[in-house]
């Protein structure tokens, strides 16, 4: 290759990079009101919670459930002390 094949190459590898950027889309699993609680942000939450029960068959659904019913209370709760709500 010459010296303007590898100009054109670069300068083509540039535009490519500046035309297609990536984008990441978050899927959305539960939404609270404005809040939206995203795949990652439950993946992330479940596997770092110590769950005691989390050798028994056919009991892995119901800690998912357990662990996204905290997030959304944690989320409800956030949004009950932004706006003084005392019930």
């Amino acid at each position: 290759m010459t010296f303007l094949n590898y100009i054109i190459y670069i300068i083509l590898s540039l535009f490519t990079i500046n035309i297609l950027p990536q984008t990441v889309v978050e899927e959305i699993i539960a939404k609270t009101g404005t809040d939206e609680i995203t795949k990652q942000e439950f993946l992330a939450r479940y596997e770092l919670t110590p769950q005691i029960d989390a050798g028994i068959k056919g009991i892995e659904e119901a800690l998912k459930k357990e662990v996204l019913y905290s997030i959304i209370a944690e989320k409800l709760c956030a949004f009950a002390e932004i706006f003084e709500i005392n019930n």
